[in-house]
């Protein structure tokens, strides 16, 4: 679609002097990015992509959101409600949703400061206790509740993870790397699925008890990372992307977020840790939890992202951004198996 202005006018009906423009930084998602600006604020007109989320859980998500909001959450953007009373519409083969644009930048990286890192891990610390307090709406309770202790599913996700991805598939892989676009790309793929095979069976090892044992869990937002942080100075003002978030253990949002903030810096994790302890406990498990899950994620994701892209292709406008990634999971890796 060319230009969505009456799906935004759908939204913002009372609102005067719109204007939209595409927002050309794109992720991987799919999803599609509008900037609407109107004389009474700044949106974000969102169109998901085909093979999204069903409906129902993006309407629980807003749900959820919303709730976030009202127990005094003030960095996630909570969706617009249309003139039909609903955050959510179908126009031209896809589903639509407006939100605030939220101000700041992902930028923590270029200014690392105490800080930001205090502020980001209260904010977080914040979001947590708030979603403990999440009562979803029975057809949300698929995503946004569950049993108070279980093993963590995010935990589940990943053991199966390691025990498909043995020799057998990753020498598949390997073959299958010519197909990517350059040689570079090709040769930090392949030292990717040899790190791999290095790692793999001492990783599984260390996390196969952990992760099958019962832990106490919540709602979690579950892809929270750098890029989805944003900051204006000093302070946190937007937490974005939220269309993750779902029922599982803490530490999976604190092992993302971390990763990507400090990567292996153990001492500025810990005192991430010890911040976000000012706000909300964590016991020794649920730290030992965040070092097990940034493992296993230091381990898959770089397998998952060769998988990715000799399957579906390196899009020439995204080649860059997926070589860094490729650069940062294997250099990850590499540490990892540097340590023993």
């Amino acid at each position: 679609m060319d230009c969505p202005l009456p799906i935004a006018r759908s939204f913002l009906a009372s609102h005067t002097d719109v204007h939209i423009e595409p927002w050309l930084q794109t992720g991987f998602s799919g999803a599609a990015i509008w900037q609407v600006q109107t004389a009474e604020g700044t949106y974000c007109l969102r169109r998901w992509p085909e093979e999204g989320l069903p409906p129902v859980r993006i309407r629980t998500l807003h749900h959820f959101l919303r709730d976030l909001a009202n127990r005094g959450i003030d960095v996630v953007p909570v969706p617009v409600v249309a003139e039909d009373g609903s955050t959510l519409l179908w126009h031209d083969l896809a589903w639509w949703q407006l939100e605030p644009w939220m101000p700041g930048r992902a930028d923590y990286s270029k200014v690392p400061t105490d800080e930001r890192l205090r502020n980001i891990m209260h904010v977080v610390a914040d979001i947590h206790c708030a979603a403990a307090q999440h009562e979803p709406q029975p057809e949300g309770r698929e995503w946004f509740a569950g049993p108070l202790r279980a093993p963590s599913p995010n935990g589940e996700e990943r053991l199966r993870l390691l025990r498909d991805r043995d020799a057998a598939r990753t020498a598949a892989l390997m073959q299958k790397l010519s197909m990517l676009p350059d040689a570079e790309l090709q040769t930090i793929a392949a030292e990717v699925l040899l790190l791999y095979g290095q790692l793999r069976d001492g990783v599984a090892l260390q996390v196969a008890e952990p992760f099958s044992r019962p832990l106490p869990l919540q709602v979690c937002l579950r892809d929270l990372w750098h890029d989805h942080v944003l900051l204006s100075g000093d302070d946190v003002t937007g937490i974005i992307d939220l269309s993750a978030a779902r029922w599982d253990h803490v530490a999976t949002d604190l092992a993302r977020l971390l990763g990507s903030l400090v990567g292996d810096d153990h001492l500025r994790r810990e005192q991430a840790l010890d911040w976000y302890e000012e706000r909300r406990p964590l016991s020794a498990e649920d730290r030992q939890l965040v070092v097990l899950f940034d493992r296993s994620a230091v381990l898959l994701s770089g397998l998952l992202w060769v998988e990715r892209i000799t399957s579906s292709g390196v899009p020439p406008e995204n080649r860059e951004a997926v070589a860094g990634r490729l650069r940062k999971f294997r250099d990850r890796m590499q540490t990892l198996a540097d340590a023993g």
